[in-house]
């Protein structure tokens, strides 16, 4: 898929990085070591936890949103991530997860935001965010996902208004 859509040779790939799997691992981890550094950012540059959290994801998914224009090839780079890079998805959501709930805890103490009528921890919601904002970039190639980001997140404003 590396070679046909970036038209480089596989010898190329196999001769610089082993395997296009390796390819494939060591760019999502760029990527994703990218994303991270960024995260402090977030909580300086903006007060309200809305704010912050609609820039995290709209970083987090502006590959999916603006770089690959061409369904199929996102739908085969969706698909190979899930068959080959399934570990590093699940350490990056860990550490968005965690981004999250320290997010939450910092806007709860702030009075922004109140989980008094809900049922779910800071935790519980900040797992739910990102599953839900990972469901939505997987399917993205079949809808508007910025605005089903959008949409969900300020389904989750309404639920901790004040």
């Amino acid at each position: 898929m590396i070679s046909r859509y970036a038209d480089i040779s596989r010898v190329t790939i196999h001769k610089q990085f082993g395997s296009k799997e390796q390819l494939f691992r060591a760019l999502l981890k760029h990527e994703h070591e990218s994303q991270y550094s960024k995260l402090a950012g977030y909580l300086t540059d903006y007060d309200c936890i809305w704010q912050q959290l609609e820039a995290m994801l709209l970083d987090w998914g502006r590959p999916l949103f603006e770089e690959i224009t061409d369904k199929l090839v996102l739908s085969d780079l969706v698909r190979s991530a899930s068959d080959h890079c399934q570990d590093i998805f699940d350490s990056h959501s860990e550490v968005i997860t965690d981004f999250v709930v320290s997010a939450l805890a910092t806007a709860e103490q702030k009075s922004q935001i109140s989980f008094a009528q809900q049922s779910l921890t800071p935790q519980q919601f900040a797992e739910t965010l990102v599953v839900t904002a990972k469901a939505i970039f997987s399917i993205s190639p079949l809808t508007d996902a910025k605005q089903a980001v959008l949409n969900n997140l300020a389904i989750y404003r309404a639920a901790l208004s004040r």
